[in-house]
């Protein structure tokens, strides 16, 4: 009984040892001489490491395997927009780096790759994305969807097999002059690469 209690006592002092606070946090309204104002996020540092071998993967500049491909273009404020604009580089390779013909013998020197977005909300021919309010604060509002335009390169692209990647800029661009409401807006999809023999 007295091991738990201890036990139990250690848990409340970790807990309480960590700063709790929220963002948006404290009001400056409450500052006084003797109360101070805090705001906060939660703060992670991890890595996690994957096998090698001539599986296609997709990774960002830094040489990451890409989880998900956000496009986050951050808190707004209802109305009418400035023009938004958020770009990330996707870089096709082989999980250990090597070029794309390792392990292929002579049977294939050239490749063609593609990148592609599937999605209902996606557009192929004018390349806009349609993003739907998901939840709201108030009334559904005047404007339950709004575009944004994702440009990448999307024809076929010539890769010899002594490359060990491909990659192409991504922006996704909201126009300036796009009302918003309150809420979330989002869409979702599948950004993909293919990697097919060109010979």
């Amino acid at each position: 009984m007295k091991k738990r209690l201890i036990l139990l006592l250690s848990l409340v002092c970790a807990v309480n040892s960590l700063a709790i606070v929220d963002n948006p946090g404290g009001s400056t309204t409450a500052i006084t001489s003797t109360q101070t104002a805090v705001t906060g996020v939660p703060v992670q540092v991890r890595v996690n490491v994957l096998p090698e071998g001539p599986e296609l993967c997709l990774v960002d500049e830094s040489g990451s395997l890409i989880q998900n491909l956000d496009f986050d273009h951050g808190t707004k404020l209802k109305g009418t927009l400035n023009k938004s604009q958020v770009e990330k580089m996707v870089i096709l390779k082989r999980t250990d780096g090597k070029p794309f013909e390792t392990d292929n013998g002579d049977s294939i020197k050239n490749y063609k790759a593609k990148f592609e977005v599937t999605s209902p909300y996606f557009d192929s021919k004018t390349h806009e994305f349609t993003l739907t309010k998901l939840n709201s604060a108030s009334s559904q509002g005047d404007n339950p969807t709004i575009k944004t335009t994702l440009n990448y390169l999307d024809h076929d692209i010539s890769v010899r097999g002594t490359e060990t990647h491909v990659k192409t800029l991504i922006t996704s661009v909201i126009p300036a002059g796009t009302k918003v409401d309150e809420g979330l807006y989002i869409g979702t999809g599948t950004f993909q690469a293919t990697l097919k023999s060109a010979n």
